[in-house]
């Protein structure tokens, strides 16, 4: 079972909560503030907004620390912030690529090293001050950003299944459509129980359960060769695919889709992928988060993916400048400088490509190893 949530900023303009709440939204998270003390504007009209209509909330706090000790003092700013409020949901760490760009400013590059002390530093003060801590990591973060932080993980990755089962919060899309809100907004689900109700939030999914982590269940048994229809009902047949699968790889038969099935169901997907590269995964999945190009995340270079891929050059910036990055040999901060030019075209002169410096088709199918 999980719960329905939004993640709002001032980018959403007023909110109308009422509407929100009347729309079934379970909970949300809001933006306090970024910096050094700066206050988000819309905070007091949202934290307002969810204790008049009893909307449990928690919030988050944009980092701009480049240390370990303004982290800390980031997350005593967010707490004087919040203090007059009821906050029944997590206090969380948002350490972005602006974040890593304002740091090298200051002439400080934040590696894992030290974005993963931060990121401690922050949920330590969190929690000492009387609250829950989190952190927030997208998929290149939590890969590449982050060691271990041992604290509650919100987790992003705009895709069908969040790809992990270990994550507290999945925030799964930036294109919502929530009434009450203007535009678009970011949705989320909540798997953890943190305001204690009566009824705690399960852990798994089991026969009579319906809803979107049944879906990603079918759709992962899909995967591994069951042809089940990806309604989002666990009915008899979901049930008996889950317990021929428990049975297949030696774990508890009980028919419930909990931690260690799910874990078990990754396992097998992967390995019955031959090909498989962890880059191109990664680029498949952000040309879905950026661009909704529909791919199949496989890891598997193809023809469509080649198509997917954008002409980019010298002044792009973000995850999928920094996957170039990667591959060419330079430092991968996903802002496309004079130096990811040079090393681009060092990369197409290795290659025999035409040396210009511009990932088109034909350098994205030498970096694809097509």
């Amino acid at each position: 079972m999980t719960l329905k949530g939004v993640d709002v900023s001032y980018h959403q303009g007023r909110i109308d909560w009422k509407k929100v709440n009347n729309a079934g939204i379970q909970f949300a998270m809001l933006r306090a503030g970024y910096g050094k003390n700066n206050l988000d504007k819309q905070f007091h009209n949202n934290a307002n907004g969810c204790r008049i209509t009893g909307i449990p909330f928690g919030v988050y706090w944009f980092s701009y620390a480049y240390t370990v000790e303004m982290a800390r003092q980031e997350a005593r700013y967010c707490v004087a912030a919040i203090d007059q409020y009821e906050v029944q949901y997590p206090v969380c760490y948002d350490l972005e690529y602006d974040s890593i760009s304002y740091a090298r400013k200051y002439g400080v590059t934040i590696g894992k090293s030290l974005a993963t002390k931060m990121a401690v530093a922050f949920c330590q003060e969190v929690e000492r001050l009387g609250y829950k801590a989190m952190n927030y990591a997208n998929l290149d973060y939590a890969r590449n950003m982050f060691g271990t932080v041992p604290y509650d993980l919100w987790f992003a990755r705009y895709n069908s299944t969040p790809g992990r089962g270990d994550m507290a919060m999945w925030q799964y899309t930036s294109s919502g459509s929530v009434p009450g809100i203007s535009g678009k907004v970011d949705m989320n689900y909540c798997y953890k129980d943190y305001i204690g109700k009566s009824e705690p939030i399960r852990a798994w999914v089991e026969y009579g359960d319906r809803g979107q982590d049944v879906r990603d269940l079918q759709t992962m048994l899909n995967q591994i060769g069951y042809n089940l229809a990806v309604d989002g009902i666990f009915g008899a047949a979901t049930d008996e695919a889950v317990r021929q699968f428990q049975t297949s790889v030696g774990i508890a038969v009980d028919g419930q889709a909990g931690k260690n099935t799910i874990a078990k169901l990754q396992e097998t997907i992967k390995a019955m992928r031959p090909g498989h590269d962890s880059w191109v995964w990664s680029l498949q999945d952000e040309l879905n988060r950026e661009y909704n190009a529909g791919l199949a995340e496989d890891g598997i270079p193809g023809p469509k993916t080649l198509a997917a891929c954008p002409l980019l050059r010298e002044g792009a910036r973000g995850n999928i400048v920094k996957l170039i990055q990667q591959r060419v040999g330079t430092t991968d901060d996903g802002i496309w400088g004079p130096k990811t030019t040079t090393a681009a075209k060092a990369y197409q002169t290795t290659h025999g490509l035409d040396t210009d410096g511009i990932v088109g088709p034909k350098t994205w199918r030498t970096l694809l190893g097509m």
